[in-house]
């Protein structure tokens, strides 16, 4: 019986000692109005009034403390802080909460490139002749090496580390990692100015999105 349409059914009981007829009528917003009869005769108010009390109480019993449970335990994903040491610079990102945090994804944005910015060279997704805005393309996990999988389980407690770009000398160019680690790269950039964007980190059992925002 769908909750968004108004509907109706009836159900009459076979029983011969205790006839009866009830019928029901569902309305927009999931609201049941329900009069049931017997021999012909209404059913109480107090009797209506004890049903009523009865489905509330299994409402408020049953689907609250779960609603409270799965709020208690839910994972809470941060983005805290940098790995900087030598050439390479990831991004650790933590679960703070008290359940795994599945599937978790990283994608970045910078706002900021153009074309004179790119260095053309081997093993990149993106050059000067082949350009698409970098808007909310996957990053890589430190420890899918194989490149397999964006995607990684954060357990409560700890964190994961994020390739997100390195220093290539001698010229000082800065390769942004893709989705799968440094072979291929996403893009090679100048070092020849500062850069913009966002790294958003998502997960299948996080409602609300992690995000920081970056400049170069």
């Amino acid at each position: 019986m769908s909750s968004g349409n108004a509907s109706h059914f009836t159900v009459i009981c076979q029983n011969p000692h205790t006839p009866y007829r009830m019928h029901c009528t569902s309305v927009r917003c999931g609201v049941v109005g329900a009069a049931l009869c017997y021999r012909g005769l209404k059913m109480p108010y107090s009797d209506m009034v004890k049903a009523i009390i009865i489905f509330a109480t299994g409402i408020i019993t049953g689907v609250i403390p779960r609603i409270i449970y799965d709020w208690w335990n839910r994972p809470e994903v941060f983005i805290n802080g940098i790995d900087d040491a030598g050439q390479y610079h990831s991004i650790f990102v933590e679960n703070k909460g008290r359940s795994t945090a599945i599937n978790c994804e990283a994608m970045l944005t910078l706002s900021t490139i153009n074309l004179d910015d790119i260095i053309d060279t081997k093993e990149v997704t993106l050059t000067t002749n082949f350009f698409r805005e970098i808007k909310d393309m996957n990053l890589s996990w430190a420890r899918m090496a194989n490149g397999k999988s964006c995607s990684i389980a954060i357990y409560p407690g700890a964190r994961q580390l994020l390739n997100f770009y390195k220093i290539e000398k001698p010229d000082l160019e800065i390769k942004i990692a893709s989705e799968k680690g440094w072979i291929p790269s996403r893009v090679v950039l100048k070092s020849h100015r500062e850069y913009e964007g966002e790294i958003k980190i998502f997960a299948e059992n996080v409602k609300h999105r992690t995000s920081t925002r970056l400049c170069g």
